[in-house]
């Protein structure tokens, strides 16, 4: 009987190599490492800031935290008082855009 030839039907060593997409976790998690190491080196972004309506205006972001998964991380910003409020697309962009980190993309 023959083998399958289709794509992704033979052998791994006969398959074709993907590249990992750009929007993948693993820049995710580096762009957070950067925000991170903004924060902690003393910059201030607040709620307020980047339009968390769930938190005071000014409330400092001490850090933001995944969980979860790894390939889909849920995203928070962490709060010295230790409140936790969820992140989404356009706040990450914010913080990154607040800490001068031009080169971080989020989203499609």
């Amino acid at each position: 009987m023959d083998q399958p030839t289709g794509p992704g039907q033979g052998p791994a060593e006969h398959r074709p190599a993907h590249a990992v997409p750009p929007t993948t976790h693993t820049i995710d998690q580096r762009q957070v490492a950067e925000i991170n190491a903004r924060l902690a080196d003393g910059a201030v972004v607040t709620a307020g800031a980047v339009g968390l309506a769930d938190a005071p205006a000014d409330a400092r972001i001490a850090e933001v935290v995944l969980e979860g998964s790894p390939e889909f991380p849920y995203v928070y910003a962490q709060f010295s008082d230790s409140a936790r409020v969820p992140l989404h697309t356009e706040a990450l962009r914010k913080i990154s855009h607040a800490l001068h980190l031009q080169g971080h993309h989020w989203g499609l």
